[in-house]
């Protein structure tokens, strides 16, 4: 009846599950007749591991004692996601800066977390994501970005700064 996620990286490894009826019995699940590690296997519900493909819509097949059945291009094979660049790259520990992340794969990009914190009012397109950061201490931050085809993260991505009283100088505290 469903599968979610509808599309993972080519690189394989994505949790899916397969909710229908009659599932009990299942013993091969295949997604363009690559074979998926099955997880767990219930009357109403699958969960298999994908496995490694190529770009593009993919057929999927689950073979049960009571029969066959196919849903035909049932999961997308996508690139894995990539960060170019942040810009800006820096802003002030009380957070509230408007970043744009760039890069490749990042449609329905489903949160970003800079140093372990989400991030809010996230807006996703295949190439950019924005988003509003979060109060952070001083210093360099992971930026972690979670979309359907896996997570990505650049290390030290993000510059949280503080501003001293009495001055005009920016300064990074790690």
């Amino acid at each position: 009846a469903s599968l979610t996620p509808f599309a993972g990286p080519v690189t394989g490894g994505t949790t899916i599950s397969i909710a229908g009826a009659n599932l009990g019995t299942a013993f091969v699940v295949s997604l363009g007749g690559l074979q998926a590690t099955i997880l767990s296997v219930s009357e109403g519900l699958i969960t298999a591991k994908t496995p490694p493909g190529t770009l593009g819509e993919r057929d999927l097949t689950v073979v049960t004692r009571g029969g066959t059945v196919t849903r035909i291009r049932a999961f997308a094979y996508v690139p894995p996601p990539t960060m170019v660049s942040i810009e800006p790259p820096s802003g002030p520990t009380s957070g509230g800066t408007r970043i744009t992340i760039r890069g490749s794969g990042l449609a329905g990009t489903t949160s970003v977390v800079i140093g372990g914190i989400p991030t809010t009012n996230v807006v996703a397109t295949a190439n950019a994501v924005t988003a509003t950061t979060p109060a952070h201490g001083a210093g360099a931050r992971n930026v972690v970005l979670n979309t359907p085809s896996g997570a990505v993260t650049m290390v030290g991505g993000f510059l949280y700064t503080t501003s001293f009283t009495g001055g005009s100088r920016s300064e990074e505290h790690t």
